[in-house]
C-alpha cells in the first residue's frame, strides 16, 4: 500500500504543482470534457484517491450526490477546506478512506459511478487491483460505470524527456518489469505500470471495457511546465494535436495518462 505520510507531505502543494499547473489544468480539462458526456444530473458517484478535490467539486456542479475517498488525511483536510464558501457544491462529502476500508461501506447504498484519476490505482500491484475490483463491482448499481485515469507504460514525453537529457537514465522507465519507487529511497510508495491491455485484465471477471482514450498524448506532463509556461502558441497547437487525436484508441498507451470506460457486468 502506498505510504500515507508521503501523500500526507504532498498534500499542501499537490494544487500548486499540479492542480493549478497549466500543464496539470489542460489534462484535468480533457478528463472532464469526457465526464459530461457521461454525468448525468442526480447520479451517485464515488470518488477514490480524490486528492484535493477538484474533480469532486466539478461533479457536484453538474449535479452529482459525490462521496470524494482518499487514504491521505491531509488531502482529505485540503477538500474540507475548500468547502467553505461553495454551496454550489453542497453534494460533495469527502471522507478518509483507503481502497481496502472500501470493503465496509455499505452494500445497500449502490452508485451509479467510481471514478479515480490521476494515477491513484497505479499505487497498487495487480493483485491488490483484481481485489479491488471485486469490491468496486459489489458498489455499483447494475450496469453502472467505472472510470480509471492511470499511468500507461509507454508515455511519448518521458521517453523523449529522457533521451534528449542523455544522462545515462533508462529512456523508458514504465516499462520495467518492476515498480519505480516514488519519494524517498525508503518510501513504501511504489508506483506500477499497466498497459491498456493488462489493466483491463484486471478488471475483465466483473466489468467489460466500453472504452480507451489517451490523456497526454500531445498535452505535456506538469513537469515540463516550466518549459512551456512563456510558449503559449506552441501549447495551443499542441491543445489542437489532442483534441483531434484525444479519440483514438490505440494510442493510449503513448500518452502520459489515458481513461478507460467500464461497465458492470
Amino acid at each position: 500500500m502506498p505510504d500515507n505520510h508521503l501523500f500526507d507531505e504532498l498534500a499542501a502543494r499537490y494544487d500548486e504543482q499540479f492542480s493549478f499547473s497549466k500543464s496539470g489544468r489542460l489534462q484535468r480539462e480533457r478528463v472532464h470534457r469526457f465526464l459530461r458526456r457521461v454525468i448525468v444530473s442526480g447520479m451517485n458517484v464515488l470518488e477514490i484517491n480524490c486528492g484535493t478535490g477538484e474533480d469532486a467539486f466539478f461533479m457536484a456542479g453538474l449535479g452529482c450526490n459525490v462521496l470524494a475517498t482518499d487514504d491521505s488525511q491531509k488531502m482529505i483536510d485540503q477538500c474540507v477546506g475548500k468547502l467553505k464558501g461553495r454551496s454550489e457544491e453542497a453534494g460533495v462529502v469527502f471522507k478518509k478512506a483507503g481502497f481496502t476500508e472500501l470493503e465496509q461501506f455499505d452494500k445497500g447504498k449502490k452508485y451509479d459511478l467510481v471514478f479515480s484519476d490521476f494515477s491513484g490505482l497505479n499505487c497498487l500491484p495487480a493483485e491488490e487491483i483484481t481485489r479491488l475490483s471485486a469490491t468496486l463491482s459489489s458498489l455499483l448499481v447494475p450496469r453502472g460505470k467505472m472510470i480509471l485515469v492511470v499511468f500507461g507504460t509507454r508515455c511519448g514525453w518521458e521517453i523523449g524527456y529522457r533521451l534528449l537529457r542523455r544522462r545515462g537514465e533508462t529512456p523508458n522507465r514504465r516499462r520495467r518489469n518492476k515498480p519505480v519507487i516514488f519519494g524517498p529511497v525508503d518510501s513504501k510508495t511504489r508506483i506500477y505500470y499497466y498497459s491498456p491491455g493488462i489493466f483491463t485484465r484486471l478488471f475483465s471477471k466483473e466489468f467489460r471495457v466500453r472504452s480507451s482514450r489517451p490523456v497526454g498524448l500531445f498535452l505535456p506532463p506538469s513537469g515540463l511546465d516550466p518549459f512551456f509556461r512563456n510558449r503559449k502558441i506552441l501549447l495551443k497547437i499542441l491543445v489542437l494535436m489532442e483534441k483531434w487525436f484525444g479519440d483514438i484508441s490505440f494510442l493510449s498507451d503513448f500518452a502520459d495518462h489515458y481513461l478507460v470506460t467500464f461497465e458492470k457486468r
